[in-house]
């Protein structure tokens, strides 16, 4: 059982969080502060960035969302943040402590810049970003909601047709293949409730149609464990099965298993962050219970080898969770 260390958003400092990667053993993320300083998370330190070349200096707007991935010596960061530098994506070298945009004019609504547009989800293929979020124009091309980037040649992609028809929340890699899972109802013009998956070789898609249902169309969060895809969200039924909040895919099969029990009570909440240590899922988010049981509100254990529930223990300071990071023996989580 890992130590569980919350960062909390009701601290009036932090604004908003994110845990997003993990390089030689550290956490990195980005997080933003209430002056509107954006700050790395490394460890159980808090380290900021040197004051001339944080976001602030660049006017960063308050209360937008802050993801980040590393590729090489690159922190690159999405998000729902405006700056004169670049809105939604910016770059960080983690040795230079140099901020860059690499982007060009980036990610877009077609309209004026809002903080309710914007990179949700980033990943990465070798030296490819993928961004995935609620965008409808990517560096003046109309591409909607999810784009590749090559961070060699500093160019922008489109090997997804004509995208997601809604936002794309989350994104996963497992070999050449990009897992993503949002609100979106078609993957490039076919059917795909929630959840689609991009072979990054053969450019071509796997949709599922309407495997994933009911309650609120939204999958937040997804991990895996091996070839085992595990996604969260809001919908209650998987394949035909009842299945509150949580889904099993196996990706070399293509097909659907439950084996979560009664799954989360969810009421107008959902799933809203998944990770694992081993063959142990941990589960955060702001739902009531998880297999019947409210000690697991809003952050349960499941096993994935025996399948059963365990429980990190409920107590009143904890709402929902965010995100999750494990790092070794701590589980990371952002709450509020």
């Amino acid at each position: 059982t890992p130590t569980v260390q919350y960062i909390t958003s009701s601290n009036s400092t932090i604004d908003t969080t994110s845990l997003t990667t993990i390089i030689s053993s550290t956490a990195y993320g980005t997080f933003t502060m209430g002056t509107g300083a954006t700050n790395l998370f490394t460890k159980q330190l808090i380290l900021q960035n040197n004051p001339t070349t944080t976001f602030s200096s660049y006017g960063k707007t308050s209360g937008g969302q802050i993801i980040s991935i590393i590729i090489q010596n690159t922190l690159y960061i999405g998000g729902t943040f405006l700056s004169p530098l670049g809105n939604y994506s910016l770059a960080y070298n983690i040795v230079t402590n140099i901020w860059s945009n690499p982007f060009g004019s980036g990610v877009s609504n077609g309209i004026n810049p809002s903080i309710n547009y914007g990179v949700y989800s980033l990943a990465a293929i070798g030296n490819v970003l993928y961004v995935g979020g609620n965008f409808k124009t990517v560096n003046g091309n109309s591409w909607n909601h999810i784009a590749a980037f090559d961070t060699l040649t500093n160019t922008w992609t489109n090997p997804f047709g004509t995208g997601l028809d809604n936002y794309c929340y989350a994104l996963l890699t497992i070999g050449p293949v990009l897992h993503m899972s949002g609100s979106f109802t078609t993957a490039n013009g076919v059917s795909s409730r929630m959840y689609a998956s991009f072979n990054t070789i053969s450019n071509t898609w796997n949709t599922i149609g309407t495997q994933l249902s009911g309650g609120q169309w939204i999958a937040y969060a997804m991990t895996n464990i091996g070839s085992m895809l595990y996604i969260g969200g809001g919908f209650t039924v998987v394949n035909g099965t009842t299945g509150p909040g949580v889904a099993a895919y196996n990706t070399t099969s293509n097909t659907w298993n439950y084996p979560f029990g009664s799954g989360l009570t969810l009421s107008s909440t959902y799933c809203r962050s998944l990770a694992n240590i081993g063959n142990t899922l941990y589960i955060g988010g702001d739902f009531t219970a998880a297999g019947g049981s409210t000690n697991n509100k809003y952050l349960a254990t499941f096993n994935t080898t025996t399948n059963t529930w365990g429980t990190l223990g409920y107590t009143s300071s904890i709402t929902s969770q965010n995100s999750i990071l494990p790092v070794g023996s701590i589980l990371y989580n952002t709450v509020g």
